[in-house]
């Protein structure tokens, strides 16, 4: 099973109707994302500042990952976002390039489109300062300087490790078939050295993701049990715990429970 590799995902969908200007429409820090970086921050097996480099898995234009590991990183570690899709690793690599300034591209309709991207983080910014780094402000600025994008794909055999993996709603992204979600996360903990630590969120019975142009991608929809149930029968995860939001803030609107699962591997 751990050697086979599925032969289908969403992975086309995603780059053919989520192009990554369609990704920042609003991020203002929902209750859901603190409620979940709160979880991380108290339950991320391993201590701030200690990791020389981490590896963080997204589908989509996104800071959040390296934001909520950039407390646990010594001050000249690195954090590679590993991005599958040449759009949004095109576009990281322009923002992080850029250095706060506009970033230009086009829109799924080919409309030309400006927009001051890290201004969207910045609401962020002092929560995660607060909350997971240990000193003010210790989150966006440093994030973007210890950043690099790089060609990584969940289903792809890894040629490198990392001390910690994080993940954000990637298994159930990747398919609807749930057997390439658990394919997904456990191919991810591959990415992941001896003895090292990972977190992966999940969205928990989840429906299929509607894009911003109306394209409905279809997810893997697992319950709670489902995914402690996958990550209890992984042969190279040493422990894990499984801890669930309250469900009393909708990350989107079906979407009511996310599960951050925390551990380390053998």
């Amino acid at each position: 099973m751990e050697s086979s590799k599925p032969l289908s995902n969403n992975l086309p969908l995603w780059a053919s109707c989520c192009n990554p200007l369609s990704y920042l429409q609003s991020y203002s820090c929902p209750k859901d994302d603190q409620e979940t970086l709160e979880i991380l921050f108290q339950e991320f097996p391993t201590r701030p500042k200690s990791l020389e480099s981490v590896g963080v898995f997204n589908l989509g234009a996104s800071f959040l990952g390296p934001m909520a590991m950039i407390g646990y990183l010594k001050p000249d570690g690195i954090i590679d976002q590993l991005e599958a899709l040449p759009n949004d690793r095109a576009y990281m690599t322009d923002l992080l390039g850029l250095d706060g300034q506009v970033y230009r591209g086009r829109d799924v309709r080919g409309n030309e489109q400006d927009i001051f991207t890290p201004e969207t983080w910045i609401p962020y910014d002092t929560f995660i300062g607060h909350q997971g780094g240990k000193h003010f402000r210790d989150s966006l600025d440093r994030a973007v300087l210890a950043t690099r994008c790089v060609a990584g794909n969940p289903l792809w055999t890894p040629e490198w490790q990392y001390e910690a993996v994080f993940g954000l709603y990637i298994g159930e992204a990747m398919s609807k078939n749930k057997h390439i979600g658990e394919w997904t996360w456990r191919n991810m903990l591959r990415y992941v050295r001896s003895d090292g630590r990972f977190a992966i969120v999940v969205v928990l019975e989840s429906g299929p993701f509607a894009t911003p142009y109306g394209v409905q991608i279809p997810m893997g929809s697992f319950s709670e049990e489902e995914v402690d149930e996958a990550f209890k029968n992984m042969s190279s995860v040493k422990k894990h715990k499984m801890f669930v939001t309250s469900g009393e803030n909708d990350i989107r609107p079906g979407y009511n429970r996310l599960a951050v699962v925390v551990g380390q591997v053998k």
